[in-house]
């Protein structure tokens, strides 16, 4: 594999910690987990306790960061500790499966499940024969509240501990551009300035970063998550919104979480662009120069599977390409290079969008280099380096990232006497299906319907497409005439 590439899921030090529209929002809910260790005379450790986790669907695609209290930390002992375990979590959905894992992960963590409107039952296994459950609820928050939809920008000022102790404060400009469905919202946060460290917690250089964002809105208040999807740096948000103010804080449950407050004005109600986000599926080739190690070896040429998911808000985008099957080499008992298999390479994708083109240069050294050209629906990808490594990726779009959106739905007149008319009306965005229900059946997309209720009536709008489901109600009620009264002549 590209060896600056792969360096990237742990090249930060871990100091920061649109559905039904699918599976974007902010979920709580509890975990169990139970390991067998051959290594602790095979004694079962088990625990429990509340899990939350952030998502944001792009396409048919998941990205997001996961948070489990009370987990079990082994360091080098069999007697755990108990601590809480953040972690970035990529994967995706189909119909009303989903699945997840950890990106890059060595423990090959496995989640898979069910999504049904606001709730997930998940199972978890890993490498080591762990297994557990998971179940989440979503709040599916009041929408009406306030309107995230749009483009924001202000400042930050951050503060990191690090596992050793030590501290680093830091500020800078921020955006971020989010669209509104129902009362979840998701899109992209730019952040200038944030600093990148060694293992002592001293800064080696600063980076310009764009980050995905999901969570939810109840009333005034948006809770949700920050993620680069790849795992090298997340951390949860929580927002109050008034009078086209955002006025936010950052505080993680774990002591090397970043903290910190972020004040954004909204500077646009329009939708940011979206146009070439989703999911892509496709292939790429790799040929890796390992001759400056492996004499043996030489050039290591391979192919596979690849799949990009990119959010996009305006000209930001952030997301991650993963190369499925990915080889490297190690040497083997007798000091010889053998050629191994690494299962799937997880690599961030994210930065500015200019004219059709991305390009990243990975803060990891030997001179990275990404660049990704959009066309339409397919994406055009390289991924080099100044040591000879380099790929080739093709991909295709699958699933748009565009949300299914309910923008109307309301009745005229709302009460009725029996046997008079009233008119449904209702407009819709990306939506390939429309019914109303008590036997109003298929619609159009936008349109409008006479019904002729006999009694006051709850009529449910489902608009369906690629991103998920969205229903909208309205009532229409129905006033009984009182009997009429005889006049009596004298």
């Amino acid at each position: 594999m590209l060896r600056s590439l792969a360096a990237l899921s742990i090249a930060f030090v871990a100091v920061s910690g649109s559905a039904q529209t699918g599976a974007t929002g902010h979920w709580n809910g509890t975990y169990t987990f139970s390991v067998q260790l051959s290594s602790c005379s095979n004694k079962t450790f088990t625990t429990s306790g509340n899990a939350s986790m952030t998502l944001l669907q792009t396409g048919t695609s998941i990205s997001g960061r996961l948070d489990l209290e009370n987990f079990l930390s082994f360091g080098n002992s069999c007697t755990p500790a108990n601590a809480e375990l953040t972690t970035a979590v990529v994967g995706s959905v189909n119909g009303s499966a989903i699945s997840w894992t950890v990106p890059n992960g060595s423990a090959g963590d496995q989640f898979s499940g069910t999504i049904d409107a606001n709730t997930i039952a998940a199972q978890w296994t890993d490498a080591a024969g762990a297994t557990g459950s998971l179940t989440f609820t979503r709040t599916a928050g009041d929408g009406p509240g306030a309107d995230l939809t749009g483009a924001w920008s202000g400042n930050y000022s951050f503060t990191d501990r690090c596992s050793n102790g030590k501290t680093q404060t830091y500020s800078g400009a921020m955006t971020l551009a989010l669209a509104q469905s129902g009362g979840n919202a998701g899109g992209v946060m730019t952040m200038q300035g944030v600093p990148l460290y060694d293992q002592n917690c001293s800064k080696i250089t600063t980076l310009d970063m764009a980050l995905a964002v999901g969570g939810t809105l109840s009333g005034s208040t948006f809770n949700g998550g920050v993620f680069d999807p790849s795992g090298s740096f997340e951390f949860p948000i929580r927002a109050t919104v008034a009078n086209a103010s955002m006025d936010g804080t950052v505080t993680g449950a774990s002591a090397t979480n970043t903290t910190g407050t972020f004040k954004l004005t909204q500077s646009s109600t329009t939708p940011p662009a979206a146009d070439l986000g989703g999911t892509y599926e496709g292939s790429y080739t790799e040929t890796d120069n390992e001759s400056f190690k492996c004499l043996n070896i030489g050039s290591l040429t391979y192919s596979g599977d690849a799949s990009l998911a990119v959010a996009q808000a305006g000209s930001a985008a952030s997301g991650w390409l993963t190369l499925h099957d990915a080889l490297d080499v190690s040497s083997d008992v007798f000091g010889n290079c053998i050629v191994v298999g690494v299962g799937d390479q997880v690599l961030p994708v994210y930065g500015a969008i200019t004219g059709s083109t991305l390009t990243l240069h990975p803060p990891i050294g030997n001179g990275a280099v990404f660049t990704f050209t959009f066309g339409g629906d397919t994406v055009n990808g390289t991924l080099q380096n100044s040591l000879g490594d380099f790929a080739v990726v093709q991909v295709t779009r699958t699933a748009s990232a565009s949300p299914t959106v309910i923008n109307s739905f309301a009745a005229s007149p709302a009460a009725v006497v029996p046997g008079q008319p009233a008119t449904l009306s209702w407009s819709t965005s990306n939506a390939t299906s429309v019914s109303i229900d008590n036997n109003v059946g298929a619609q159009p997309a936008s349109g409008s319907v006479t019904v002729f209720p006999t009694q006051t009536t709850v009529y449910t709008l489902t608009a369906s497409g690629a991103s998920g489901t969205e229903t909208a109600r309205v009532t229409v009620t129905v006033f009984q005439p009182g009997p009429k009264r005889r006049i009596v002549r004298p």
